[in-house]
């Protein structure tokens, strides 16, 4: 049985979360990647891919109420970098290190086309990527340092060309 078409959140945190590992995969190397809001505790260092809203595009007369449904979604995706601090191993720069990582592949000014090269997700199509915020910070404990980077990802559920 295929699985849904939609399901858009899920299928941008793969791609987002692919794009990252190609990009800058062994440059990252200790950092395991977590797709999706986790009930479990994180790993020790850790790059988090989580899309917790999408908005449909909807365009007409009135879009807000009986406007005409596009199938592409304006989705937002928060991409966090989580790194133990630990003073044998790990320290601010080290975190710094893969803050830029991340960075420079969500910065690229081909996202898009990278997206949309992989091989995974197969049923998903990049249109645009409007990069976010930049926040830097340290956990509640303040055990590890959380550097999060926000962007709106403009996409479809299928391959298909309009």
């Amino acid at each position: 049985m295929a699985g849904p078409v939609t399901y858009i959140r899920r299928k941008a945190e793969d791609a987002i979360a692919g794009l990252i590992t190609k990009r800058a995969g062994s440059d990252l190397s200790g950092h395991t990647i977590v797709k999706g809001l986790q009930l479990t505790s994180l790993p020790a260092d850790c790059i988090t891919v989580v899309v917790a809203s999408a908005t449909p595009e909807v365009f007409g007369d009135d879009a807000n109420i009986g406007g005409h449904v596009t199938g592409n979604w304006f989705v937002e995706v928060t991409v966090g970098v989580r790194s133990v601090a630990d003073a044998d191993d790990y320290d601010r720069d080290t975190h710094a290190n893969a803050c830029g990582y991340a960075e420079d592949v969500l910065m690229s000014s081909d996202v898009v086309d990278q997206i949309n090269a992989l091989d995974d997700p197969t049923d998903f199509r990049a249109l645009a990527w409007r990069p976010g915020e930049a926040i830097d910070g340290v956990d509640d404990d303040g055990t590890a340092y959380v550097s999060e980077y926000r962007g709106t990802l403009y996409c479809m559920p299928t391959s298909r060309e309009d």
